[in-house]
């Protein structure tokens, strides 16, 4: 949020986190795209118990202080941890090997290793309902999760029952359906690391469409900083009379990026209060913000939003053209591009810009999917129906894709084919409800009662 940045300054007045976000994170927590150290340490035990980097590392080459295993008997019993009974392997094994165990690591770009932070358990048994990476997958990759879980049950019995409301968070990151009461029980619980609260506060949109501000009015004065952001975030959401009651206490707060947020929730919900001086200020910093990272087409991105919550459609275009001319590569440019131009009927505008968006990233599925819509609103369903195929065999894991596919191939009247190809990608999507109805009608349609049953029975 600055241009450059201090070490004794507070965090939080110079950046603004990622949180764990199901596309950067699985569903238990664990890293799986590029991301920074903060959002996996936070997850740790050993950030909850103040443990820091300089525990670990030199505090000017950050180097580890010590190599191997003994890094980690600083503070843990050898006798307990550094032996075949709790490792399971034999002594100089990479398994044996605390780091391997509980900061599995991943490679990025083909050269970049790194390791997950959150230092969690293996827990093979999750990634059998879960689809989630385990340590032990990493060396026995041609063992089940069944064979695996059986191995660590053998040297340590039947794995910890997780709670319900962690476990209920876990199904929360994977897409699957929980109540709204679940929901709000995970954000409250104090036993759950505070940034998967704050994750939980921000997502609370996926369980319900009427935010309650009487429900969630304690996070906006709560006294950790990351609830309060998550708050800000979310914030936007209220109605308005909510909305005007708890966002402006956060124009105040004492970290930049909570002000920040609470003023950019205010403008995109439309809120007229521009003649208070908190907003005023935290506006200021926003604008500072959106400068500072204009060099990026996230930046630029972030100007064109702030122009549309003000309704400047002009201003919003000059950013969004000026995003695609820094960044080429970024596609979120040309499908919000192509969506103002969509809004304002200029469909020829609209397919001039995804295609020149595919030709610079030819493999974006967001692209492809904006491209397929253009072609239904221009009735060329055909072109559609090739470009949703494309869209979700390049994001098997967005149910929409394969909805809007299969519906797409309904409405050209080959239902048949619609319901065989929904039936054998049905399985890959955690939360099927919308998927599985789609199943039912076609079945109806097509009068295949057994079909009827398959997807009933899911």
């Amino acid at each position: 949020m600055t241009d450059g940045f201090e070490p004794n300054e507070p965090f939080l007045d110079q950046f603004s986190p990622q949180l764990i976000t199901p596309n950067l994170y699985h569903a238990d927590g664990q890293i799986k795209e590029e991301v920074y150290v903060y959002g996996s340490f936070l997850q740790s035990k050993m950030y909850q118990s103040q443990v820091n980097c300089l525990d670990c590392h030199d505090k000017h080459t950050y180097t580890l202080k010590v190599e191997g295993n003994a890094l980690c008997l600083q503070c843990h019993s050898a006798l307990v941890f550094d032996t075949a009974k709790h490792h399971g392997h034999k002594k100089g094994n990479t398994g044996a090997q605390c780091v391997n165990c509980h900061m599995p690591e991943t490679r990025y770009m083909g050269v970049d290793d790194r390791r997950d932070y959150s230092f969690s358990i293996p827990r093979p048994h999750l990634s059998a309902e879960f689809n989630t990476p385990n340590a032990c997958s990493t060396c026995h990759q041609s063992s089940s999760y069944e064979t695996l879980s059986s191995a660590i049950k053998t040297w340590h019995g039947e794995p910890k029952k997780i709670a319900d409301n962690h476990y209920n968070l876990i199904k929360l990151n994977a897409g699957q359906a929980i109540t709204l009461a679940q929901h709000l029980a995970i954000i409250a619980d104090e036993t759950i690391n505070v940034i998967n609260r704050a994750t939980a506060l921000q997502r609370i949109g996926s369980t319900t469409t009427v935010l309650s501000g009487n429900s969630l009015s304690q996070y906006f004065v709560n006294q950790e900083p990351l609830l309060r952001l998550a708050a800000a975030r979310i914030g936007g959401g209220l109605n308005d009379k909510d909305r005007l009651e708890y966002l402006p206490k956060l124009l105040g707060d004492q970290y930049r990026a909570i002000r920040i947020a609470a003023a950019r929730s205010l403008l995109v919900a439309g809120s007229d209060i521009t003649s208070h001086a908190s907003f005023r200020k935290a506006f200021s910093e926003l604008l500072s913000f959106n400068d500072v990272n204009a060099w990026r087409g996230e930046g630029r991105l972030n100007q064109a939003m702030m122009h549309l919550s003000n309704q400047n459609e002009s201003k919003a275009e000059v950013a969004l053209l000026s995003a695609i001319d820094i960044d080429p590569y970024f596609e979120a440019a040309y499908v919000n591009l192509a969506s103002l131009y969509q809004l304002q009927l200029k469909e020829e505008l609209v397919a001039q810009v995804l295609l020149k968006g595919l030709k610079n990233v030819t493999q974006s599925h967001n692209i492809l999917y904006s491209m397929g819509l253009h072609q239904v609103r221009i009735k060329n369903i055909d072109a559609a129906i090739r470009l949703f195929s494309q869209s979700m065999q390049l994001a098997l894991e967005i149910s929409r894709y394969t909805y809007t596919y299969v519906l797409a191939l309904d409405t050209s009247g080959r239902s048949e084919e619609a319901l065989a190809i929904l039936k054998s990608v049905i399985l890959n999507y955690q939360d099927k409800a919308q998927l599985k109805e789609l199943g039912r009608y076609l079945s109806k349609k097509v009068n295949n009662k057994a079909e009827f049953i398959w997807f009933s029975n899911l």
